[in-house]
């Protein structure tokens, strides 16, 4: 019994032995070299370093020095024992007049 590898034909080693030749008589053309870049994770560090120091300069031209306002004139409408309405006028700075933004909530509803 014959295997596949012990198997020969003329005729299919006449056709690829054609094949061969022709392929040995076609011309190969030359392909240039690649140019050696700047790979793209290179380029990644190189743009977080430029955005990092970018933003140290810009960090540091906009800040501005905040001056609170030290005199607030706070003009309210109170009742007093006999129930009648007086207008109370308090000097005070801006951060002891602070509140919070919700905090009506607590005490409208």
């Amino acid at each position: 019994m014959k295997k596949a590898n012990e198997f020969t034909d003329a005729v299919l080693e006449d056709f690829f032995a054609s094949y061969k030749r022709q392929e040995q008589q076609l011309p190969i053309p030359e392909f240039p070299e690649p140019r050696k870049g700047i790979k793209k994770s290179k380029l990644a560090i190189l743009g977080i370093a430029a955005s990092i120091l970018i933003g140290f300069f810009y960090i540091e031209n906009s800040r501005e020095e905040i001056t609170l306002v030290q005199d607030v004139l706070v003009i309210s409408l109170e009742k007093n024992e006999e129930q009648d309405p007086i207008i109370v006028v308090t000097t005070t700075t801006s951060m002891d007049i602070w509140e919070s933004p919700t905090a009506s909530l607590l005490t409208e509803f």
